[in-house]
Formats: C-alpha cells, sequence, structure tokens
C-alpha cells in the first residue's frame, strides 16, 4: 500500500497502545515500518515543531506493508470511527485505502 507522510503519521496514531505481548511485538514492527528513516527526514525537511509534524513534500508516497494483523486493527479502528462518526478528514484517505480499495 502506498501511503503518504500525513497518512504514515495518522495510521500510527490508529494503533493501539496496549494488548498482549505479541499483539505490542507487531505493532512496534508496524510503527518502524510507519515511521520515518534519516535519509526521508533529511530528503523531505521532516522535523518536529510546537508538537507537531512539519514536512516539504506533499507527493512523496511510500509502499508500505504491513502484517495482516496490524492492518485488522487499523481497518477495525477506521471502522469503528466510521460507525461512530467521528472520523476526522486526516483520516478520510486512510479510509479510502484500507477499506475501499480494499473492497473492489
Amino acid at each position: 500500500m502506498r501511503l503518504n507522510i500525513a497518512e504514515r503519521i495518522h495510521a500510527q496514531q490508529l494503533l493501539p497502545a496496549t494488548g498482549s505481548y505479541v499483539t505490542l511485538k507487531l505493532i512496534r514492527e508496524a510503527r518502524e515500518t510507519l515511521s520515518f528513516t534519516s535519509d526521508e527526514i533529511t530528503k523531505y525537511g521532516i522535523v518536529e515543531k510546537d508538537n507537531q509534524i512539519h514536512w516539504d513534500a506533499n507527493e512523496y508516497l511510500k509502499d508500505v506493508e504491513l502484517d495482516p494483523v496490524v492492518e485488522k486493527m487499523i481497518v477495525e479502528k477506521l471502522t469503528q470511527l466510521d460507525t461512530d462518526e467521528k472520523l476526522s478528514e486526516h483520516q478520510a484517505t486512510l479510509y479510502s485505502k484500507f477499506i475501499l480499495d480494499q473492497q473492489n
């Protein structure tokens, strides 16, 4: 799945903070996959300022492969947010990629 910088940040925020040892191990690996390399930080000007992450490249997409268990967690969270009508504009593209695109 190809995700831009904002989607990678927002996907990490959907992951649970607690779980079993096995689940937490998968979540840690997913966070590492979704995080930024030192090359990306330099190349795309990724910085944290005033508790927000800023970057220069809006069109950059990275191919990201997540464990199916982690993808299921993200899908369940996005589905719940949608059902509760609490899906944010920032999560809409993730909803499209993780749920709508997978249904086609």
